[in-house]
């Protein structure tokens, strides 16, 4: 599929909207194709992406709803892997362990 180039008056206001070029790219292409989802992983970005009214999610979504439609076992045995391939990520915080709760992983 080709698309035609994104409308800069509408990357100008994303930028203005305080997101970085490559970023505000991405979110206008998606509403322009009617993309279904986004994947950011920085809160900030999520948030001024939902405003434009694009779909959202980040890794942890994406492996949230792998564990809950049973496409792998253990969401805490993925989240540990990124962790320590680089993932930033604190094993001992709040994201992680509402994350482990909500699949069920954790009490």
């Amino acid at each position: 599929m080709v698309l035609p180039l994104v409308c800069p008056r509408e990357v100008v206001s994303l930028l203005q909207q305080g997101m970085t070029e490559a970023d505000a790219h991405v979110v206008a292409l998606a509403r322009q194709a009617g993309a279904s989802l986004v994947i950011f992983d920085d809160p900030v970005v999520r948030d001024r992406t939902r405003s434009a009214g694009v779909p959202v999610t980040c890794v942890l979504g994406i492996l949230l709803r792998s564990k809950l439609d049973g496409h792998i076992p253990s969401l805490k045995h993925e989240i540990d892997h990124l962790i320590q391939v680089g993932f930033r990520l604190d094993p001992e915080g709040t994201v992680y362990i509402r994350i482990l709760r909500r699949a069920g992983e954790m009490e």
